[in-house]
Parts: structure tokens; sequence; C-alpha cells
């Protein structure tokens, strides 16, 4: 089985998710579910690391990022070796570009 580290910035992404649930929404029990779904997802990657699509796939370069889908969220991620390395959990609306890749938005 595979290794799982989350990043900082996913950390904060996770925390950044549950936050805007419960406080702006107003909804803790939507919250902890989404953010459970979204855990229950990456520890999948456990077993399957290799389960996610390749970004190269819809962006028009290569790079080593894999993504899942967990519900409204992309769960962006690298496989080396023995270990799977969450770097983002991004909205869907969220742009790839600017909050992963660093560039400008396309």
């Amino acid at each position: 089985m595979a290794r799982i580290r989350i990043t900082p910035k996913a950390h904060e992404d996770l925390v950044g998710i549950y936050r805007y649930i419960s406080v702006e929404l107003e909804n803790r029990d939507a919250a902890k579910n989404v953010t459970d779904a979204i855990k229950a997802d990456i520890k999948k990657l456990s077993k399957f690391p290799n389960r996610g699509e390749p970004l190269s796939n819809i962006i028009p370069f290569p790079t080593s990022y894999r993504f899942i889908i967990s519900g409204s969220y992309n769960v962006y991620y690298k496989v080396n070796g023995n270990d799977v390395e969450v770097s983002r959990i991004l909205n869907q609306l969220q742009s790839v570009w600017i909050n992963l890749l660093g560039l400008p938005n396309q």
C-alpha cells in the first residue's frame, strides 16, 4: 500500500472547505459529510494510487499530477514510488492553472 502525504496547502484547502460550508453556508453537518467524503476518497489512493486521471489528459503539456473527483472537488496529487502526495483540493470551479500550476488562467 502507498503512503499518503497531505501537503500543508492541501490541508489548508480541506480546512477552508469545512469552514466555508459550516460558516458561510451555515451547515456543519454538510461540512463534515463533504470533508469526510474527500478524506475517504484520498484514503482509497493508498490501495490504488494510479486510479486518478492524469492531469496531462486535460491540459496541453505534460505533468506528473493526477486527480480524482470527490463530489464538487478535485483532489490533485502525484505518485512518487510508494508515496502519494496530495498537493491541492480545489472546488471544480477554481482554476487549476492558477491554484495548482501557478500559471495565468487559460
